[in-house]
């Protein structure tokens, strides 16, 4: 599942596990209905910071939700595969999923009004000393922040937003299209 991800990385991280929010055991579950991507034909693609797409991270399929309500795709490494969300707020939440090693990473997931996901991984050196010292995290291997509560989380992500929101550029889109893939 770590590879479906695999848009995500191009925001310079060496790997999907460097420098990122995980923790041992899934902090929330999946919500019943709770469905913040509408089903339907997307194009994603992935840039850095200065805004360079990956020409060859472009991803083109059909998405929908599985029988038991997971983001799904059946074209090979839809870069959302397998999440599950919380919400943060009518158009952000935070989503997880499985890393290789074995632990669940977090990722921030942004809707706009015409309907295009943005998603971002949010790197623990995004926080200030002062603010890890706050909540109790400190930089372990590979710049890993290790949570253990789901409020927690939420207060650290809504943190990373404030201080971050005009510099969080890198990331995935996913851009709903109208037309059938050929």
């Amino acid at each position: 599942m770590l590879q479906s991800f695999r848009l995500l990385i191009v925001t310079g991280l060496a790997a999907l596990t460097s420098a990122c929010f995980v923790s041992d055991e899934a902090l929330f579950d999946l919500t019943p209905g709770l469905e913040p991507v509408t089903p339907g034909l997307y194009m994603a693609y992935s840039f850095d910071a200065d805004g360079v797409v990956d020409e060859e991270d472009i991803w083109r399929g059909e998405i929908d939700y599985d029988a038991d309500g997971y983001l799904h795709s059946d074209t090979e490494d839809m870069p959302l595969e397998g999440a599950v969300f919380y919400p943060l707020s009518s158009d952000s939440w935070i989503i997880y999923n499985r890393g290789d090693e074995g632990n669940y990473l977090y990722v921030l997931v942004f809707r706009y009004p015409d309907g295009r996901i943005f998603g971002h991984l949010p790197e623990c050196s995004g926080l200030s000393n002062a603010e890890r010292e706050r909540f109790g995290l400190s930089l372990g291997e590979h710049g890993r922040c290790q949570v253990y509560h789901l409020g927690r989380l939420v207060e650290i992500m809504e943190t990373y937003i404030a201080r971050n929101h005009n510099s969080m550029r890198a990331g995935t889109v996913m851009v709903p299209m109208a037309e059938p893939i050929d």
